[in-house]
C-alpha cells in the first residue's frame, strides 16, 4: 500500500462514513457483491485497508469465475489483493457503460430516397455514397443531399474470357453478388462464386476492370468480401469452415492514412497477392502432438504490431471447446517475391478470450452474482464470421457475433466486449514465444518452468493474463466478456474513438438502419 494506516482503537476515525469498528465495516464488506465491493474499496483510503482483510477479500473472490477456489487460509492477504485487481481488470468489474446518441444507419438515407434495402445495394459508412447493381449495370449515387444524384454509371463485366489462373468458362449470370465499397466510395469490389473484380466508379464507363479467380475458393464460394486497412486490403469470406482471405498488401508507414486507388490492386501488390490465408494458419493444440493442432477460423487482422498484425479470430479443435483469441502473425519478404506476405508458421496466441462452452470450468464453480458465463451472456464461437474492433490503446476488444441459437425472421448480432493485455503485456508474451521458438532460454529457472509447464500442461486450465506476462500464480483468472446489447440485424461496422484524454470510450455498432453508440469508461 502506499501509505501506512495503523489501528490505534476499535475505530479509524471520527468521521461518520468509517466510524464503525473495522470488524463492523469488513462484515458489511462481506455481504456486497462483487462490483460494488469493488467500488467501495475506492471510496477512501480508510474502506480501502477495511478492504484488505483476507476473509472478505476471499468470500468476494470466490463469487467470481476463478480457478482454484479462494481459500484465505491458504493464502495472504497481499496475494489476494493483488489477485482481486487482477480479477477487476480482466472481468471490467469497475467498467461503465452508458448509452449514447444513436444514428442512422449507413443506408438510412438511401432508403428515405426510395432505394431498397437489398445485399445488391451498398453505401458508405456515412451514408454519403450509394451504389446500387441492378439489372447487371452498377450505379454510383451522390445520396449526401435532399435528392439522390447519380454520378457514374457503367455495366457490369460479364467476364466471357478466362481470368487470371481461373477456368476457360464464361461466368454466367448470377442474381446474387457479394459487394463491397471502399471507404471514399471510388472503389467497387463485386464477387462471383469464386471471381472478384474491383471498378473504379469514377473511371470511364468502358475503363478496364481488375479480375482475378480465387483459387484458394476451390470446393467453397465467396460469402463476403470488405475493404480493410486504408482499403489496401479485401478481406474475403469463404464458406465452410469459416475462412478468410486476405487479398492485397496493407500500405507501409509511408502510405500510412492514404487511402488505395486501382493502381494499387492492378499492381503485383494488388488482387493477385494473397497476403493472408487462414486455412493455413495453425495453432499447436492442448498437447503436444501432431494431431492436436487447432486450426484458426473468422480471422480479421486489427493493427499492426511488432513487424506483425494482432488478429483476433475462433480457435477450433486441439482438444478444446471452441473459444476467441487475440494472436499475432509475423510478415515478412518472401525470397522468391518482393511482396510482404504472412509467415503462416508464425502464429502466436497472446490472449484467450473465453465462450460459453470454453469457460464452464470456471463459471460453475463460481458463485456468480452477475450471470457471468450465462448463455444469453456469452459468445458461442461456432464459425459465424464474426467482426472485431480494437480500442485506440489497445485496452479493449470488441465482438459482433451473429446469433444462431434459435431459428428467427430477422438476424440478431450480439455485441461483446473482452479486457486484453496491455501492450507491454503483449510484447513480454510475444517475446517469450519467440525465445521459445528458437530455442533460447536465457536462465536456468526459465528452462525448468518451461519443463515444468509441459509436465502439467495436460492438469492445469487456462492461463491467466499473469502466467502470460511472465509472473506466478496459483490462481487462474479467465477473460470473460461484458455482453453489451444484442441488434437486429448485422454489424456492418465496428468501431472505437476516443471521447477523452484519460479511459472514456465510445463504441459505435453499424447496421443498415441504424448506428449505437456506448460509452465506456473505467471507474
Amino acid at each position: 500500500m502506499s501509505w501506512e494506516l495503523k489501528r490505534v482503537s476499535t475505530r479509524q476515525t471520527s468521521m461518520a462514513a468509517t466510524a464503525l469498528p473495522l470488524e463492523l465495516q469488513q462484515q458489511v464488506f462481506s455481504y456486497l457483491d462483487t462490483k460494488s465491493f469493488y467500488m467501495a474499496r475506492k471510496v477512501c483510503k480508510y474502506w480501502h485497508y477495511a478492504s484488505t482483510d483476507a476473509v472478505p477479500l476471499a468470500k468476494q473472490l470466490r463469487r467470481l469465475p476463478i480457478l482454484p477456489p479462494v481459500d484465505a487460509a491458504e493464502s495472504n492477504p497481499a496475494e489476494l489483493e493483488a489477485l482481486f485487481d487482477e480479477a477487476a481488470r480482466s472481468l471490467m468489474l469497475g467498467v461503465s457503460t452508458d448509452r449514447a446518441f444513436d444514428k442512422p444507419g449507413c443506408l438510412t438515407r438511401a432508403s428515405k430516397m426510395g432505394f431498397p434495402i437489398t445485399p445488391r445495394v451498398t453505401a458508405t459508412s456515412n451514408g454519403s455514397k450509394t451504389v446500387t447493381l441492378n439489372d447487371r449495370m452498377i450505379a454510383l449515387f451522390d445520396t449526401s443531399g435532399k435528392e439522390p444524384v447519380c454520378l457514374a454509371q457503367r455495366a457490369l463485366n460479364d467476364l466471357k474470357e478466362t481470368v487470371g489462373n481461373g477456368p476457360w468458362l464464361q461466368i454466367k449470370p448470377n442474381s446474387y453478388n457479394e459487394l463491397a465499397l471502399s471507404s471514399d466510395g471510388s472503389l467497387l469490389a463485386i464477387a462471383q462464386e469464386r471471381t472478384i473484380q474491383i471498378y473504379d466508379l469514377l473511371a470511364e464507363p468502358d475503363s478496364f476492370t481488375v479480375n482475378e479467380y480465387v483459387s484458394s475458393a476451390t470446393g467453397h464460394y465467396i460469402c463476403g468480401i470488405d475493404f480493410e486497412q486504408d482499403d489496401h486490403v479485401l478481406r474475403v469470406r469463404l464458406s465452410g469452415k469459416s475462412a478468410v482471405l486476405y487479398l492485397g498488401t496493407p500500405a507501409g508507414e509511408e502510405k500510412q492514412g492514404q487511402k488505395a486507388t486501382l493502381e494499387h490492386w492492378k499492381s503485383k501488390a494488388g488482387l493477385k497477392h494473397t497476403f493472408l490465408d487462414s486455412s493455413l494458419l495453425s495453432i499447436q493444440g492442448k498437447t503436444n502432438e501432431a494431431d492436436q493442432m487447432a486450426r484458426v477460423s473468422g480471422l480479421q487482422l486489427l493493427q499492426p504490431f511488432v513487424d506483425g498484425y494482432l488478429f483476433g479470430a475462433q480457435r477450433h479443435g486441439g482438444g478444446e471447446s471452441s473459444y476467441y483469441i487475440l494472436g499475432h502473425v509475423k510478415t515478412s519478404v518472401p525470397h522468391n517475391t518482393a511482396t510482404l506476405a504472412v509467415e503462416s508458421a508464425n502464429v502466436t496466441v497472446l490472449a484467450r478470450l473465453e465462450s460459453f462452452l470454453s469457460s464452464w470450468d470456471f463459471t460453475l464453480e463460481a458463485l456468480s452474482e452477475r450471470g457471468i458465463g450465462l448463455w444469453e451472456n456469452m459468445p458461442s464461437a461456432h464459425e459465424h464470421h464474426p467482426r472485431f474492433a480494437m480500442s485506440p490503446e489497445g485496452s479493449y476488444l470488441a465482438l459482433a457475433e451473429r446469433d444462431k441459437k434459435r431459428i428467427r425472421p430477422a438476424p440478431l448480432t450480439q455485441l461483446f466486449i473482452y479486457r486484453i493485455p496491455t501492450t507491454q503485456e503483449l510484447r513480454a508474451t510475444l517475446t517469450s514465444h519467440e525465445a521459445e521458438r528458437k530455442g533460447r532460454w536465457t536462465t536456468l529457472a526459465g528452462f525448468l518452468d518451461k519443463l515444468e509447464s509441459q509436465k502439467g500442461e495436460s492438469e492445469r486450465p487456462a492461463q491467466s493474463s499473469s502466467l502470460a506476462s511472465g509472473t506466478t500464480s496459483k490462481y487462474t483468472v479467465p477473460r470473460v466478456p461484458l455482453c453489451l446489447s444484442t441488434l437486429q440485424g448485422d454489424i456492418t461496422d465496428l468501431a472505437f474513438s476516443r471521447v477523452d484524454e484519460e479511459s472514456t470510450f465510445s463504441i459505435s455498432a453499424g447496421t443498415v438502419e441504424t448506428t449505437r453508440t456506448w460509452l465506456l469508461q473505467d471507474l
